[in-house]
């Protein structure tokens, strides 16, 4: 096919005493072509430039094909693809015969543009890519698909599909697209679908650690007495539409407690389902009094020297915590300066410290009672005979 172009100055005209000078470029072999992986491409192949100078008496035609020059050409016939081919040729000055004046305004070299593809020898589908469909829209999996063979021509009716989507059930669905052309040639792709809503997931604190206004309470807590607090983050939970539980995923976007000052703290929170629909959440945290620790203990009194009742009756205690519970095993005592071998009565001092630093004391009075003596009693004086 030829093909004509003009330089930016093209049906320009000179003034002669005879008449107008018109230049033009007739070209051939520059238009875009397609070839088949592995065959030998080369870009001068079937290339022809004339350089054409006429008047309203005269036309001249100059080859200039040698003169074309090729500034790029990237083109791998080994791999399939797009590729480019650029071609440079110098651009031909004119004058006027009465002066011999050169227009010299024109650039100093014109370039060609080749689009060569290269195709494989199997068919190929075009049109394929994964696809994001909304839940309970509908969907056709052979819509804006066509299949094209070097070979054959159009095989877009032989093409068969494997594997169905459901549009009612959110997920991911993989499709697999077959197609062979009359020789045999085999083309398979897979694609995902995935079924999404734009219904965002639910945030919420789980049961049973709010109090009556919604909010979370603990207790004040002395530095040095935080491995006993809870991970508040563990108090949120969220569930995308269809109930799955998708907690681990949530993260704290702002706030922080300060657990030695009373007060109250709101933490904000925000989550993403596997659609990108997000939500927030704020929990206000409220930092209340500590409550010490009640020791049950009551007075009690031991024989002079026995030990072994002292120790029983020294450990017979327990301690409750209105946070903690049960905190006897954190109770330490004082016994002070008391001797179980002088009678009298003696201070031993117990203490307990629950898991937030809260102290609770009882002083217990211990009687040590004087160990006296055994008394017999009914002996008499006797003699043998």
């Amino acid at each position: 096919m030829r093909r004509w172009f003009m330089l930016f100055f093209i049906f320009s005209s000179i003034t002669f005493l005879s008449g107008c000078l018109t230049r033009w470029y007739d070209y051939e072999g520059f238009s875009d072509t397609t070839i088949v992986v592995g065959t030998p491409f080369d870009p001068m192949e079937g290339i022809s430039l004339n350089l054409v100078d006429a008047t309203a008496s005269n036309r001249t035609l100059r080859d200039i094909t040698d003169e074309v020059t090729i500034s790029r050409n990237n083109v791998n016939v080994n791999v399939p693809g797009t590729y480019e081919v650029e071609y440079q040729y110098p651009r031909q000055k004119y004058c006027r015969n009465s002066d011999n004046e050169c227009q010299n305004n024109a650039p100093e070299f014109g370039t060609q543009l080749r689009i060569v593809t290269v195709v494989p020898h199997e068919p190929q589908i075009s049109g394929l890519n994964n696809q994001r469909i909304l839940l309970g829209s509908e969907f056709n999996d052979r819509q804006g698909i066509t299949v094209t063979s070097y070979y054959d021509g159009n095989l877009t009716d032989e093409l068969k599909v494997e594997g169905t989507v459901n549009v009612n059930l959110r997920g991911e669905y993989p499709l697999t697209y077959r197609v062979s052309d009359s020789d045999g040639r085999e083309t398979v792709q897979t694609i995902t679908v995935r079924v999404f809503t734009q219904t965002p997931p639910a945030l919420s604190i789980i049961d049973g650690v709010t109090n009556a206004q919604g909010e979370i309470e603990v207790p004040l807590t002395l530095e040095g007495y935080t491995d006993g607090l809870p991970n508040f983050d563990h108090f949120v939970r969220a569930v995308d539409v269809e109930g799955i539980d998708i907690s681990d995923d949530i993260v704290r976007d702002f706030g922080t407690v300060l657990v030695n000052q009373l007060g109250s703290y709101v933490l904000v929170y925000s989550v993403f389902d596997m659609d990108g629909n997000g939500a927030s959440f704020e929990m206000t945290v409220v930092v209340v009094p500590n409550q010490s620790p009640v020791i049950n203990q009551t007075d009690f009194t031991v024989w002079q020297h026995d030990f072994t009742e002292f120790n029983e009756k020294l450990t017979a205690f327990s301690a409750t915590d209105p946070e903690d519970g049960d905190v006897t095993d954190r109770v330490t005592w004082d016994l002070g300066n008391i001797d179980l071998r002088t009678p009298g009565v003696y201070a031993i001092t117990y203490t307990a410290i629950d898991k937030n630093g809260g102290v609770g004391t009882r002083v217990v009075n211990v009687t040590v009672r004087e160990d006296l003596p055994p008394v017999i009693t009914g002996l008499r004086d006797f003699s043998y005979a």
